[in-house]
């Protein structure tokens, strides 16, 4: 992910991201991944909950995968949805994607980054 995306998350969302993070996905989820921050942190503001505090953002067999300590039932929830969008999103540019074999890797890819390879 753009290094100015990551310093989105951390100037928007420092209690989140008060510890070092790992980043290690593709830019077109972006807005997936800000969208399920600000419902979580929201939810924290107004509920006792613990803080959720993110340890590992990556890819994984083609989806999302969201690593962190914290939250309650409903903060597991959102990220268990953001996930499961994240197969119908394409990892490089953000358009309507589906899971594909990309030469051995399993991604998810709108069809031109497919046909590019990417």
């Amino acid at each position: 992910m753009k290094k100015e995306f990551v310093e989105k998350f951390k100037k928007d969302f420092p209690l989140m991201f008060q510890h070092e993070c790992y980043f290690d996905c593709g830019d077109g989820w972006f807005d997936i991944l800000y969208i399920m921050c600000h419902a979580i942190q929201s939810h924290i503001n107004f509920k006792e909950c613990p803080q959720v505090e993110v340890v590992q953002i990556k890819e994984k067999f083609g989806t999302l995968r969201f690593y962190y300590v914290g939250g309650d039932k409903f903060c597991e929830g959102v990220v268990r949805m953001a996930e499961s969008i994240s197969a119908c999103i394409c990892e490089t540019c953000g358009n309507a994607g589906i899971l594909r074999n990309n030469r051995g890797w399993v991604k998810t890819l709108c069809d031109e980054h497919y046909k590019n390879g990417d």
